[in-house]
């Protein structure tokens, strides 16, 4: 019984981790595809934004505002200079560029003014330290990433129709705008610069990892998931989820230009977290029930052993049958004695014999009522056994030879007196009967069967059975044994002539 139980406490388990192998392998591929999908989203649509930043700060609307055209036209005489780009040329490209850009630089070959966001106005800059601006003089340029004072622009520049003037403007690539790309894309956005990062979306924490991530061989994601359970806290946080990564972000890497990358990452804590709780408590479980399946696996065959204690005395088997009539009377139910003998269903047992006069087995001889003595109207008997030796009938109603004797000779005890035969053969009946309740309760505890007997009702099965083989005739005495058949304990009763 144990050890059915436990292959089948076994079985279950294997069970329930195949289970929860298929359930994570299942929803981290969806996971790892729903992922995937947002980052490659995101990749396209960062190029598009940029297209579109460079459409909004293009300075071909500038250049062709009368305004400015107004404000850099170069002087009536030519033999005078020209002169430098001043405040009102400025003013000009600015309204002209609406919202303003970043940077605003109105430039030609002898000085330049500056605008930048956050900062004054500068007049008079020399223009060769202004990127752009020589190309721009020739043939103008188109939208590039350049660095300008430590900072990093989008920029491009235009020429001003009637003269030697340029006007550039960028937007700075900042967190501004990664914040503003974040919103618009739905993914985080870091810009590296020459393999330094300039600008992020990220936090302060996560931008360590992601320029730790973009300067070695990129894998799935960087960063780890935050995981806090229940008792443990975060001591599994770098075993779960099983099956699957446990980087807390899904990136790649966007080339704009030969130096400037851009990183676009998605949190994948949304995902993997909640298979990771679900994994830790799915575990717990287990473990809880195999622990309980050993338990009970344990102890099962102690429970399903019945404790039988044989009375010391006579008293304490009357207190005992007592406490057993209630459930009898309560019970109609009852189990054969012999396993030959279907059992009826019930709580306390009574003991059944078959019908004595049923045929006998193959391998047994059969008591015949020709061994009796024939009345006149009686036909002769066609075969006797042999008187010799004593018959024996189990409840069934087959006969055999019984089991050897106490006596050494082998045969029933006789009464020394026949008029003292009946008073002593009332006692020695009961004792027998007695003996024979005893003998049969040791042996079903031994054999794990239930102990919950009825002697009254034992006696009476006994008693019935006696009967009906004295009144076969050439019967003197009845006595019954207690023996084991296919693992079960059986009475037979040995008729003595």
């Amino acid at each position: 019984m144990r050890i059915a139980w436990w292959v089948f406490a076994a079985i279950v388990a294997a069970a329930l981790m195949v289970n929860l192998a298929l359930v994570s392998a299942r929803v981290s591929q969806n996971a790892e595809e729903a992922l995937r999908s947002r980052v490659t989203v995101a990749s396209a649509g960062l190029r598009t934004q940029m297209e579109l930043l460079d459409l909004r700060s293009s300075p071909q609307k500038a250049a062709f505002s009368p305004d400015l055209i107004e404000a850099t036209r170069p002087p009536a005489d030519p033999a005078q200079a020209p002169a430098r780009p001043d405040e009102r040329a400025l003013r000009a490209a600015a309204a002209a560029l609406q919202p303003e850009p970043d940077l605003v630089v109105v430039a030609n070959a002898h000085g330049a003014a500056v605008s930048r966001r956050g900062k004054a106005a500068t007049f008079g800059e020399d223009p060769a330290r202004l990127p752009m601006v020589h190309v721009a003089l020739e043939s103008g340029a188109s939208p590039q990433f350049i660095t300008f004072e430590g900072s990093l622009y989008r920029a491009a520049a235009a020429r001003i129709p009637g003269s030697a003037v340029v006007v550039m403007a960028g937007t700075r690539i900042d967190d501004r705008l990664g914040a503003q790309l974040r919103t618009q894309l739905d993914a985080d956005v870091s810009f590296f610069h020459e393999g330094t990062l300039v600008a992020s979306s990220l936090g302060k924490d996560d931008r360590a990892a992601v320029s730790a991530w973009a300067t070695k061989p990129p894998t799935t994601g960087f960063g780890s998931l935050s995981l806090t359970l229940p008792v443990v806290g975060n001591a599994l946080a770098d075993q779960l989820p099983l099956g699957a990564p446990r980087a807390a972000t899904r990136a790649s890497i966007a080339s704009l230009a030969q130096t400037v990358q851009a990183v676009i990452s998605v949190p994948a804590a949304a995902y993997f977290v909640w298979l990771a709780r679900y994994q830790a408590f799915y575990l717990a479980a287990w473990l809880l029930f195999v622990l309980i399946a050993f338990i009970t696996g344990a102890f099962a065959d102690r429970a399903r052993t019945p404790s039988y204690e044989r009375p010391v005395d006579a008293a304490s088997r009357r207190v005992a049958e007592e406490e057993l009539r209630p459930a009898a009377a309560a019970s109609a139910g009852h189990d054969a004695l012999d396993p030959d003998l279907p059992a009826a269903p019930g709580r306390v047992e009574e003991p059944q014999f078959g019908p004595l006069g049923a045929a006998a087995g193959r391998d047994e001889p059969m008591w015949s009522a020709e061994a009796l003595p024939r009345s006149e109207d009686q036909p002769p008997a066609q075969s006797i056994p042999t008187p010799t030796e004593p018959l024996v009938a189990d409840v069934t109603g087959r006969f055999s030879t019984p089991p050897p004797a106490a006596s050494p000779s082998g045969e029933a005890p006789m009464f020394a007196d026949a008029s003292a035969a009946p008073a002593e053969s009332v006692d020695e009946e009961e004792a027998h009967l007695r003996d024979t309740f005893d003998k049969f309760l040791a042996l079903r505890a031994e054999t794990g069967e239930s102990v919950h007997l009825s002697y009254d009702r034992f006696a009476t099965k006994l008693r019935q059975n006696r009967d009906q083989l004295l009144a076969r005739g050439n019967v003197r005495a009845v006595r019954f044994t207690v023996y084991k058949k296919d693992g079960r304990a059986a009475i037979k009763a040995s008729a003595v002539r």
